[in-house]
């Protein structure tokens, strides 16, 4: 029953809970909507509603590490998010060639002519173009898609693999299609240590960040380039002037080590009650708050990220407070 929450939230995520689905169509904008303080068209919102449901789902569990040991024939050396909707598997195999499998959760994905195979009583795609990389895509909706990525490294030799990347692919989808059928969920525990920022919305203050900018012109435009990512934004033909803010949660440098280790790069804040670091480039300025001390197996020192980026800091510090309250209520 995890996926079919989702289901009841979002009727178009369909495709991973009823066996083989109809062929999609791409979704493109046909309206936009003028209520509210942005505007933003009909695929806009309907990316906003599938995003809160694949933040219920837990990337790295999309893995199954069992699985990746006996198709790609090698040391299973780590698994470990590469941001919060990503999530890479690395094999070391016996030859000394190398294996990155990536999970990529939410990802934009309108198909058009790519092979279709069914795999597991499943469809997928698939797109490559050459024998050391590969992508296989499980559509979630009309314009997203659970994927998967393979790249092949020969080491020195620049050896091929022992066969195309996209037959490890398909192999190792056999074991992940009734996974990706009903994925599980981050509140399971499947993966270790649980991430408060992961279950959050990045475009949850999308409103109140609208309301900083300029008013009296073009409403702000929202845009969401991930399940982690939230642009609001002015025209930039609008007569009231531009710029707009980019919210990111994300996995990145410790921000208060990073102030320490480069003080003339980074200098540090507090945002509400957290530590973080502003950095100031020519027509930006950039605030990273350090939204919990965690830290991730395999990641060096990088910890749960809300990166604000605005066109100046007073209005960069205005947005974090606003973004970083939310997102740790």
């Amino acid at each position: 029953m995890r996926s079919v929450i989702g289901l009841i939230v979002v009727g178009l995520l369909v495709s991973g809970c009823t066996g083989t689905s109809a062929p999609p169509t791409p979704t493109k904008p046909t309206s936009t909507a003028q209520s509210g303080p942005v505007e933003m068209d009909q695929s806009t919102r309907q990316r906003l509603a599938e995003n809160s449901v694949y933040r219920t789902w837990d990337t790295c569990a999309l893995h199954d590490p069992e699985a990746i040991k006996k198709v790609f024939g090698g040391e299973f050396e780590l698994l470990e998010p590469e941001t919060l909707d990503q999530c890479v598997a690395r094999v070391k195999r016996p030859d000394l060639g190398n294996f990155a499998v990536y999970t990529y959760l939410g990802a934009p994905f309108f198909p058009q002519d790519e092979p279709k195979t069914e795999i597991g009583g499943k469809t997928f795609l698939s797109d490559s173009k050459d024998n050391t990389s590969c992508s296989w895509h499980y559509l979630t909706s009309k314009q997203s898609a659970i994927t998967l990525r393979i790249t092949y490294s020969g080491g020195v030799d620049s050896k091929q693999p022992p066969k195309p990347a996209c037959e490890f692919g398909k192999d190792y989808l056999a074991t992940l299609a009734p996974i990706w059928s009903n994925p599980p969920l981050r509140s399971e525990g499947a993966t270790e240590p649980a991430i408060a920022l992961a279950a959050k919305d990045p475009c949850a203050t999308y409103e109140e960040l609208a309301k900083l900018l300029p008013q009296g012109g073009e409403k702000p435009q929202l845009m969401v380039p991930s399940p982690y990512a939230c642009v609001v934004r002015l025209p930039v033909r609008s007569k009231t002037g531009s710029g707009g803010f980019d919210v990111r949660f994300l996995f990145a440098d410790d921000p208060v080590a990073a102030a320490q280790r480069t003080p003339g790069q980074y200098k540090p804040v507090q945002i509400e009650g957290r530590p973080g670091n502003v950095q100031q480039k020519k027509g930006e300025c950039t605030i990273n708050v350090q939204a919990e001390d965690t830290t991730i197996p395999g990641l060096a020192e990088e910890v749960p990220v809300i990166r604000l980026t605005a066109p100046d800091c007073q209005q960069a510090e205005t947005a974090a407070k606003i973004v970083t309250k939310a997102a740790l209520s």
